[in-house]
């Protein structure tokens, strides 16, 4: 099975997205021979109130359920955010939460983010940070949040280790590195592979992906591609890279869809 871990619906402020609906991204699903998608509703990044974002979400992919899993957006300094996890766990079915402390202007390293993720975990969802949403060498001067970095969304993973993760936009010059190999040790995460190469052409936003599944291990990486803002074939080109680098069809099934898969039986 094959699995996109990281998409959207909805609307960027900044510039037009196209195929932006559920019925769309089913469509480029099919014509890229992907079996399902997580998917979240990028207008809730920007509504005051997140939950008018979920509720368009429920509508909009309801159709579409054996091909789309719905992730909320939700921000924990809102009035009343924690009734509203409420109904989209029980009642739109939602297996996760995306947090943006970087749009909602809240900090990733305060307890009030902390205390969020406890309730999201408590809740029997996913928790998902990104750590960015567009390259900011090529954002609007009207986006001012920052990109997470890799250490900050690591402290959370230490302080609530139990709950399980996805990481999404997710980089880090060294997946190597003794510091994220310790704080993903026992912990159930995974991390998306947009930004991540096989071909050892590294840069500014990419990384060796052989080498991060040699460090922390083929479970720990999920194929996502961040898709209407960007477009199936070249992440599809970096899976057929991989295959040729990695050598082992148990761990590039795990990666194409089989991590999601798992992390999706425990919602």
């Amino acid at each position: 099975m094959r699995i996109d871990a990281h998409a959207y619906m909805g609307h960027w402020p900044f510039r037009p997205l196209r195929g932006n609906t559920c019925e769309a991204l089913v469509r480029r699903l099919d014509e890229n021979e992907i079996d399902r998608a997580l998917v979240g509703n990028i207008n809730g990044v920007f509504y005051k109130n997140p939950q008018w974002a979920n509720e368009e979400l429920f509508a909009d992919c309801e159709s579409f359920l054996d091909r789309l899993v719905p992730f909320a957006v939700l921000n924990p300094t809102y009035a009343d955010w924690e009734y509203d996890l409420e109904i989209c766990r029980k009642g739109f079915g939602m297996a996760g939460v995306r947090l943006y402390p970087q749009y909602h202007d809240y900090r990733i390293l305060g307890d009030g983010c902390t205390e969020a993720v406890k309730r999201i975990r408590d809740a029997g969802m996913v928790v998902s940070f990104s750590s960015r949403l567009v390259d900011r060498r090529q954002r609007s001067w009207m986006d001012s949040a920052e990109d997470i970095p890799m250490k900050n969304i690591l402290h959370v993973v230490r302080q609530v280790p139990d709950a399980r993760y996805l990481i999404l936009h997710a980089f880090t010059p060294d997946f190597a590195n003794d510091d994220v190999v310790e704080a993903v040790d026992g912990v159930d995460i995974q991390f998306d592979m947009m930004y991540g190469t096989a071909t050892q052409q590294i840069g500014p936003v990419l990384y060796d992906l052989p080498t991060g599944i040699a460090a922390l291990g083929p479970e720990r990486f999920s194929f996502g591609t961040a898709t209407p803002f960007r477009e199936y074939p070249s992440h599809v080109i970096r899976m057929e890279l991989l295959e040729s680098a990695l050598a082992d069809p148990k761990a590039l099934a795990a990666v194409w869809g089989g991590n999601a898969s798992r992390l999706l039986a425990r919602t």
